[in-house]
């Protein structure tokens, strides 16, 4: 037989076998009417046979390998009467029923079974990949470019297999232009071109199916991929995009040079159970089988089928939280999903994507989401039945949990996404019930439509629904109308819960049989055991109008007689029947109203999700009571004990938590007012949350804390209620300044003024002037959270920086710095808040803790007691002097006066100081000499005093400073300053000279009072006390205390400068004491 006359005969054949209303002519003339029919069928052939593609490929596997090159290269390759290449291919199902597949295997590449792969497997058996190539290379008239790329490709296809043999470097080699041309062809290619034509996604399969890794192929495909993402539609060709973005993924995953190895090592998800909504239009239209891959602490999507979910291994119930980092846009959307329902971002910021198995909406968020990054924290809070799900911080969703409702922790994807979710937590008190509830509420969550016929849609007659009845205790009955007007079409309807079956367990349920009228049968995948009266037989799922192949949905396997246990089947008419399926490793058995009647082992495919199937055309559906009870692992056996704890933090946690001193102060329990506190800028306030705090626009508020800590240490302070103006920064912080290190460490919340909302870490080196010394290291991390608690941990010489955003528990890594080992002083570690930009901001911080190797001190003091131990100690002093300036000139051997020298008046009152202003900064001073050492207590009673300014930004100031002898310099000063017009704030502060000639200032705390009687400076061993006697108290304020030198004092200044040119100033000395150990 000729080639050619094989040709048409087996493109005769072929046709039949894809269009088999053909070949049964109905009409009695048959030789006339077959001569038409082949006429009419060779006339069809440029245009139907190109369609046929298990057509062909049966009927060359027919053919002897010599026959079958010729047939297939005659019918893929292009000619002068056909000038196009057929590249018609067809996915694959993922786990096909046995036998039902038509493809040879030699026909299928990577789950796409093609003519062409056919004709290179036969080619290269047959050693005939030269001429083949000789062939397609000789095809050179005009092309458009659809058609150039399919020749592109079958080049590339035929290095490939011609190139087996060799080393892969070599295969990589030789195709790499080929590969190059191709790229840029698809890169080039019009949207409008017809996508089931795709000869790239065939070059793709090859080159996956040879392990090609090379630069050249990944560009290859990322050209495929940036394609599809520019000309995406959701409803069309799906399996040509899942399987390209399937391998775009595999491919970038394995690429990066910080991927985890492709090796599977322990790992938590490892347990975790897979399951994509598996429809009939999904699996029937060949769409990739969904992978998913654990490395290290995280599970990556690498590839999808449609909605894809990993499942914990068990049911969980009570009171916890879930949290997690997961990615965010550009294709890799990742959510957490508990009681069948997830929320999360979306893609425009200005909406949140709400949904279950079956379906998704969008709710819209205002403000939209604050732009996130790779990374986006998720939260999922179960407290009192109610589930809360956070994105970043945010609130997205909040909603009731039904009583028993459908309990399940999962991950899930779109089918395009490569997504992955790391650093898993379950806090709090997570339960594994021993059975659950599997139809809880009229919603039927976790249940789909294998068919995607409506599932709880009360408009639709045709509808799964589940309805409220109080029979026999049954709180819901699952109910499905049979549609009598199809009788007669085997119409198949099968509901599914999505939750596979993965270990075993048992599934109970009641269903009402009458027959002819109701019935219904469980699967397990695509295995429906019909129950008959006539016993049982296996009924296989078909795919619907999506099946490949012959399967009827009228077929039945009959049960083999080793697994059936009854021949007959015991079911009660117009009752109620009992079904019990037992699943044990691969074995199921089934029990009918007590009584066992079929076992049987599951096939290897079987991805075990239970259904309920009937004939709609046929019957209704009445079930009720169904529960599942499981041999469910608890969830310390899933994560190990430490579970509440994120991985990338656990060697941290435990370190931290084995520092032996503790010290905790809750602000919601002081019993003393922010009149006492040490404060730094604006409004501090004592509430019964905590302390309220505020500040405005080029403002900010600082509660320094007065711990003192050394080596390691774990910081913590507790904020709630951030809020902020919806223009310019505002921002919270807790701060932690290490000078011996010249270091500041800080973790903050920010509200920019282009409405970002983050976190950011920052290590500050500094000078010895204490300026930063060089660009400040910032670390940014997206958050929106109001609440919550920052976080600093010193472990040896690297801090780690840590959010638990509103009310969680667990602890978000940030980032983390080396950093020195120099102790915290007193007032070393600042709460603050500031505003800038036109921009304020407010908080309520609730409490602060540290754990250490050492901590002295308290946070906050009670002033009252602090003050009454200075006053204490004072009268233990040894030595005192004291001058009365109302009764006595200052003596010239102790006193020294500069710039105002008017001699002492009595009738005075007091010594009298007066600064006029001038352009230059000055002062006029009254200087003691006399030394002292040791603790020691200075006090300045005054009067009559007034403050003058010439302008904005001139202070005038009124003080007292003290020197101690000791290196560097160092002058402690309490002052009183006119720092706004009418605004007189006390201060107290020192100013350290540093090696190149600046100043530093420690402290600069600032009390805001009416007027003042007296200034005060106190030393107890190295703490400095700064206090003010504002007038018509009757005690001393603490202004600032600071630790410094405990060196001998050799003078103390009383100054009083005036605010700028023109503006006078001036103050009448009452009374000058010093009370000191040694004088």
């Amino acid at each position: 037989m000729t080639s050619t006359r094989r040709y048409r005969t087996a493109v005769f054949t072929a046709l039949l076998i894809a269009f088999p209303a053909f070949a049964m002519p109905q009409r009695s003339n048959g030789n006339a009417s077959d001569e038409s029919a082949l006429k009419h069928l060779f006339s069809l052939e440029q245009d139907v046979v190109s369609l046929s593609v298990d057509g062909v490929i049966q009927e060359a596997s027919k053919l002897s390998a010599t026959d079958r090159f010729d047939f297939l290269t005659d019918w893929v390759l292009a000619s002068e009467s056909r000038r196009s290449f057929r590249m018609n291919s067809r996915f694959v199902q993922i786990d096909p029923i046995a036998n039902s597949e038509l493809a040879p295997e030699d026909s299928v590449v990577d789950g796409i079974a093609s003519p062409v792969f056919f004709l290179l497997s036969v080619a290269k058996q047959t050693g005939r990949l030269p001429e083949l190539r000789q062939r397609v290379q000789a095809i050179t008239y005009p092309m458009d470019p659809q058609q150039s790329r399919a020749k592109l490709a079958l080049r590339f296809m035929i290095d490939i297999a011609d190139s087996a043999s060799k080393p892969l470097a070599r295969r990589e080699e030789s195709s790499s232009p080929i590969l190059a041309a191709l790229a840029t062809s698809v890169r080039k290619r019009e949207p409008d071109v017809d996508e089931r034509d795709w000869p790239e996604i065939l070059a793709l399969a090859y080159g996956m199916q040879a392990k090609l890794r090379s630069d050249e192929f990944l560009e290859f495909v990322t050209s495929i991929y940036s394609f599809q993402i520019e000309n995406l539609s959701w409803d069309k060709n799906a399996a040509w995009d899942v399987y390209a973005f399937g391998v775009f993924a595999k491919l970038q995953l394995s690429n990066r040079s910080d991927s985890p190895s492709l090796e599977s090592t322990d790992n938590s998800f490892e347990s975790w159970h897979p399951a994509a909504v598996v429809s009939a239009n999904s699996r029937g239209n060949g769409f990739t089988e969904a992978m998913w891959r654990p490395a290290g602490e995280s599970v990556h999507k690498l590839a999808g089928h449609n909605n894809d979910y990993l499942y914990f291994p068990s049911p969980l119930t009570g009171d916890f939280e879930i949290e997690c980092e997961v990615t965010g846009f550009n294709f890799k959307e990742s959510q957490v999903a508990y009681g069948g329902v997830f929320a999360s971002h979306h893609s425009s910021r200005s909406q949140a994507e709400i949904g279950g198995i079956r379906s998704q909406t969008m709710l819209p968020l205002d403000p939209p989401m604050s732009p996130p990054d790779d990374w986006l924290s998720c939260r999922v809070s179960v407290r009192d039945g109610v589930c809360r799900h956070f994105i970043n911080g945010r609130l997205l969703l909040q909603h009731d949990l039904a009583d028993g409702h459908f309990p399940w922790l999962a991950v899930r994807t779109h089918r395009l996404s490569h997504g992955a979710i790391r650093n898993l937590t379950i806090s709090g008190s997570p339960e594994v019930p021993s059975n659950i509830a599997m139809v809880n509420s009229s919603k039927l969550v976790g249940w789909y439509s294998y068919y995607d016929e409506p599932v709880d849609n009360p408009s639709d007659s045709a509808a799964w629904r589940s309805v409220a009845v109080q029979e026999s205790g049954s709180s819901f009955e699952v109910q499905h109308a049979a549609q009598r007007e199809l009788a007669g079409s085997n119409l198949e309807s099968l509901l599914v819960y999505h939750r596979p079956m993965m270990e075993d367990g048992s599934i109970e349920y009641e269903f009402f049989y009458a027959k002819g009228e109701a019935s219904v049968h469980p699967t397990i995948d695509r295995m429906a055991l019909m129950l008959e009266p006539d016993g049982v037989n296996v009924h296989w799922v078909t795919d619907g109008a999506f099946q490949p192949g012959n399967l009827s949905p009228a077929n039945r396997a009959v049960v083999a007689k080793q697994d059936q246990r009854r021949s007959q089947v015991a079911l009660k008419n117009d009752s109620w029947n009992r079904v019990r399926l037992e699943l044990r490793g691969d074995e199921v058995q089934l029990l009918l109203n007590g009584v066992p009647i079929i076992e049987r082992t599951l096939e290897p495919w079987n991805q075990r999700q239970f259904g309920l199937f009937h004939f709609a055309d046929k019957t209704n559906v009445r079930v009720r009571n169904l529960r599942w009870s499981g041999d469910w692992p608890n969830v310390d056996e899933v994560f190990g004990e430490h579970h509440r704890v994120r991985p990338d933090t656990a060697e941290m946690e435990e370190l931290a938590s084995a520092l032996p001193q503790f010290y905790e102060q809750d602000f919601r329990k002081l019993d003393f007012d922010s009149s006492d506190f040490i404060q730094r800028g604006g409004s501090i306030t004592v509430e019964e949350n905590g302390i309220a705090m505020a500040a405005g626009d080029r403002r900010s508020t600082a509660l320094p804390l007065w711990l003192e800590v050394h080596g390691d240490f774990d910081l913590r302070a507790s904020f709630e209620n951030f809020e902020h103006a919806n223009v310019g920064d505002g921002a919270l912080e807790m701060l932690a300044y290490l000078p011996s290190d010249g270091q500041k460490i800080r973790v903050a919340r920010h509200r920019w003024d282009n409405k970002e909302q983050k976190l950011r870490t920052r290590f500050s080196p500094m000078t010895d002037a204490g300026h930063q010394a060089q660009r400040a290291k910032d670390h940014w991390v997206a958050n929106e959270a109001t609440s919550g608690v920052f976080r600093m941990v010193r472990l040896g010489t690297t801090v780690h920086y840590l959010f638990a955003e509103n009310d969680s528990a667990t602890f978000r890594l940030l980032s983390t710095d080396p950093v020195g080992r120099g102790p915290l002083n007193a007032g070393g570690i600042t709460l603050k808040v500031f505003g800038s930009k036109g921009g304020s901001a407010s908080t309520t911080w609730t409490s602060v803790s540290v754990r250490a190797e050492q901590i002295t001190g308290v946070a906050l003091p009670d002033m009252q007691a602090l003050r009454n131990q200075l006053d204490d100690s004072k009268k233990q002093l040894k030595k005192s002097y004291v001058h009365d300036f109302t009764k006595a000139a200052p003596d010239p051997e102790m006193f020294a006066r500069l710039s105002d020298t008017r001699p002492w008046n009595e009738a005075d009152g007091g010594l009298r100081l007066q600064n006029v202003g001038t352009i230059n900064w000055g002062a006029s001073a009254l200087v003691s000499r006399m030394p002292f050492d040791g603790d020691f207590d200075l006090r300045l009673e005054f009067d009559e005093l007034r403050l003058a300014s010439a302008g904005e930004g001139q202070q005038a100031i009124f003080a007292i400073e003290v020197q101690p002898t000791s290196e560097p310099i160092i002058r402690v000063n309490s002052i009183l300053g006119l720092n706004a017009p009418g605004i007189v704030q006390a201060e107290g502060y020192a100013r350290v000279r540093m090696p190149d000639g600046s100043d530093w200032f420690n402290g600069t705390e600032r009390h805001t009072v009416t007027s003042a009687t007296a200034l005060r400076i106190a030393r107890r061993d190295k703490r400095f006390f700064m206090m003010v006697r504002p007038e018509g108290e009757q005690q001393d304020r603490i202004v600032s205390m600071s630790d410094h030198s405990n060196a001998p004092i050799n003078r103390v200044i009383v100054m009083l400068h005036s605010g700028g040119a023109g503006s006078e100033s001036s103050v009448r000395l009452k009374k000058f004491a010093i009370h000191s150990d040694e004088q």
